[in-house]
């Protein structure tokens, strides 16, 4: 197997972001003497990769005050793969302050804002944003806004490894108070047994690149494209490892994934990244009180 050809990628500004098909294995776009946002989000990018958490002002930037939407769809998956606490309070403020929370209705642009928000909260995947999902998703369905049925499954991503699980899904107007008592016994479960509400969780579980490698070895066939999706909108960030030969021609390939989790467990690189940590690139992220 081989890597794709660089010369023949799409840049960010052709696909975004699609952990389907790229990741984040995009072309570079070339320099120009008047940059525009893309360009701009795209040399952020690149500081990341090489560890410089200080890109993450523009990243913010771009999907706070940026009207292109596709834009912020990638600004919010780089934020929940490399934010700090800083970015993700800053983010919770912005949320805070959006003028629907006030008047009690959400336009198109207002939901679309909290679920690229809360997509990026789900990526980061500490346990205190859960109330803070479940918060954004109750003023969504009590206001009467459409399409937000992703909410309760970022939700799941973080408290159950049950494909099956109620929390998954929306429940009927009748049952909207069990649903919320089930989510956050859930949740108080989860604080209880791992022993704080700040650690890092992926489906009901501590979350690491190690757990990570070990599920891309055994994918769930019953979910497999998707599967591997979710997996690799976390693996392939934490470690900079390209998984884009595990997604050839639209297609899922178990077996690259396998191998490529395989040859990152028994690497020097599994052995220097710490359960505990976020990392970026295999840069760890910084923590900040």
């Amino acid at each position: 197997m081989t890597a794709p050809n660089a010369s023949v990628l799409p840049t960010l500004r052709e696909v975004g972001i699609r952990f389907s098909r790229h990741g984040y294995f995009v072309r570079s776009s070339p320099l120009t003497a008047t940059p525009d946002a893309w360009d701009t989000l795209a040399t952020d990018l690149e500081r990341l990769k090489h560890g410089d958490f200080s890109a993450l002002r523009g990243v913010l930037h771009a999907l706070c005050e940026q009207p292109d939407w596709l834009l912020k769809r990638a600004a919010a998956t780089i934020l929940g793969n490399a934010g700090t606490l800083d970015e993700f309070r800053a983010m919770r403020e912005f949320l805070e302050c959006r003028p629907a929370r006030a008047r009690r209705s959400y336009t198109v642009e207002d939901r679309e804002y909290v679920l690229q928000f809360c997509r990026a909260f789900t990526l980061w995947g500490r346990l205190d944003v859960v109330p803070v999902l479940v918060d954004q998703y109750l003023s969504l369905r009590l206001a009467g806004t459409a399409d937000i049925a992703i909410l309760p499954v970022h939700i799941a991503d973080l408290l159950t490894a049950d494909a099956d699980s109620m929390i998954a899904h929306e429940p009927p107007d009748e049952h909207l108070d069990d649903y919320l008592s089930l989510v956050m016994n859930t949740h108080e479960a989860l604080v209880s047994r791992l022993g704080s509400d700040k650690q890092l969780v992926f489906r009901g579980e501590l979350q690491s690149t190690t757990a990570l490698a070990q599920a891309l070895r055994h994918p769930d066939p019953e979910f497999l494209h998707q599967e591997l999706v979710d997996l690799r909108e976390r693996f392939e960030p934490a470690t900079g490892i390209d998984c884009s030969l595990a997604f050839t021609g639209g297609a899922c390939d178990p077996l690259a994934a396998a191998a490529i989790a395989e040859s990152f467990l028994g690497s020097q690189r599994a052995a220097r990244m710490q359960a505990d940590h976020r990392y970026f690139f295999g840069h760890a992220i910084p923590v900040i009180a």
